[in-house]
């Protein structure tokens, strides 16, 4: 519990210090008509990040997705995946929504609310925006290696829609890994004809 309570702690300090950022990175503020310093960083970085996504930026058609993977009651892999779509698209939404809405704001071509603000010294410090996390799934790194992870997440999903369901699973690709674990036992159970309640996982260490 003291670690804990020490690692909050701490957190909180190193967040509220990256928060005090000096006037002239001020987003909102110019010097002699020119854009502050901070104002260039946070729109290359939001540039640079739907750039990142932009094969995925629009998510998956899920009409589609539903004729491909139709509710099935002898596969519930059918549900992980259609759910596991439904969620990163409105994730994929709502980063596209923020960083165009922060980009043009820093060209001057919308009002800079106190969302947006907060949002831009959240890319200007490398943090994950709360925006994002209400939407994404739970996660510790920091924005760049977090980005990256999300395109590894997002390739996943995508071979699974093209190619049907892998051989083998990235359960911590999965934003609900639970319904995944839930879908296998569902899968076991109506086949073999037993209670989903009577089974349970068993687990075997490996040595490497």
């Amino acid at each position: 519990a003291n670690i804990t309570a020490a690692t909050a702690t701490i957190q909180q300090m190193f967040h509220t210090i990256l928060n005090l950022t000096l006037p002239d990175n001020n987003p909102n503020d110019t010097t002699n008509g020119r854009v502050s310093q901070m104002s260039i960083i946070v729109q290359d970085i939001a540039e640079n990040i739907l750039k990142q996504l932009d094969q995925y930026i629009n998510g998956w058609d899920i009409d589609i997705i539903i004729k491909k993977y139709p509710t099935l009651y002898s596969e519930s892999m059918n549900t992980v995946i259609l759910q596991e779509t439904i969620r990163y698209n409105l994730l994929l939404k709502t980063i596209y929504n923020s960083l165009t809405s922060v980009t043009l704001a820093l060209k001057g071509l919308k009002v800079m609310t106190n969302q947006l603000e907060i949002l831009s010294k959240s890319l200007f410090n490398n943090i994950i925006p709360n925006q994002w996390k209400i939407k994404s799934y739970p996660s510790l790194m920091p924005l760049s290696r977090w980005i990256i992870a999300l395109l590894k997440r997002l390739s996943f999903i995508n071979q699974w829609i093209l190619y049907d369901k892998p051989l083998q699973y990235w359960i911590s690709g999965l934003t609900f890994p639970q319904a995944f674990l839930t879908g296998i036992l569902q899968n076991y159970a109506r086949k073999m004809k037993l209670p989903i309640d009577t089974i349970h996982f068993n687990y075997k260490i490996m040595n490497y």
